[in-house]
């Protein structure tokens, strides 16, 4: 466990600092019952930092990676659009991305991206091709709808958001993660928030461990995921 950096008094921000002691407990008791490897937490509240704590075999200089975290990022980053006037969530997905407008899928909204009505949760999407802006546009191509756009919801894992990732570059002009560092990290002054983190910092970055139960080659698959070698 690192030394409990409490910055100043977590009360004078509205924090009760029992209640942020017992949040603290139960992150070490994960940690030191084996259920994680490692935590870290940092809470803060207007704008000002309460408590930055990291347990485990990290320190407070290790960057970890936050999967379905950044959905939220991407997020944001559309709402800056939405602020300025610049995007319309009512919008077709395929007039601003056409590549995306085969297979049925010309009625989607820019609106059923954002709340996972978009009637592909499935859609394969590998991870090595993330990156590839290419191979992101011939996966959108490709992708079929399993359902109409709007006729339910279902979560989706690795599809939706980097449709939206691409609108934010057609719109905004720049590389999608490149806004997200000009236009939230470094205003809300995060250096240490990356989309895709640069070499420069990957001896940082913790190690990514599998707990609980591992997963099937059925649950690789429907994520569009290579299942690993046994």
């Amino acid at each position: 466990m690192q030394t409990e950096q409490f910055h100043g008094d977590p009360s004078a921000l509205g924090i009760n600092p029992d209640k942020l002691t017992d949040l603290l407990n139960r992150a070490k008791q994960e940690v030191d019952e084996g259920l994680l490897p490692n935590a870290q937490l940092a809470l803060a509240r207007n704008g000002r930092l309460a408590v930055f704590e990291t347990f485990g075999n990290a320190s407070n200089d290790s960057l970890f990676c936050v999967f379905s975290s950044t959905k939220a990022i991407t997020s944001a980053a559309a709402w800056l659009l939405m602020q300025e006037g610049k995007l319309d969530t009512s919008a077709r997905v395929a007039s601003l991305v056409p590549e995306f407008g085969s297979n049925d899928k010309q009625a989607v909204t820019i609106e059923q991206l954002f709340t996972h009505t978009s009637g592909f949760p499935h859609a394969p999407f590998r991870p090595t091709e993330w990156f590839d802006r290419q191979k992101r546009l011939e996966r959108f191509a490709n992708w079929r709808l399993m359902w109409a756009p709007g006729s339910r919801f279902e979560y989706h894992p690795s599809s939706s958001m980097w449709v939206i990732a691409e609108i934010i570059e057609r719109v905004s002009g720049q590389d999608f993660a490149e806004f997200v560092r000009r236009r939230i990290a470094e205003p809300l002054d995060l250096p240490d928030m990356h989309l895709g983190a640069p070499d420069s910092v990957h001896e940082r970055v913790a190690d990514i461990t599998i707990v609980g139960e591992a997963m099937t080659p059925e649950e690789y698959q429907a994520l569009g995921m290579p299942v690993p070698p046994v």
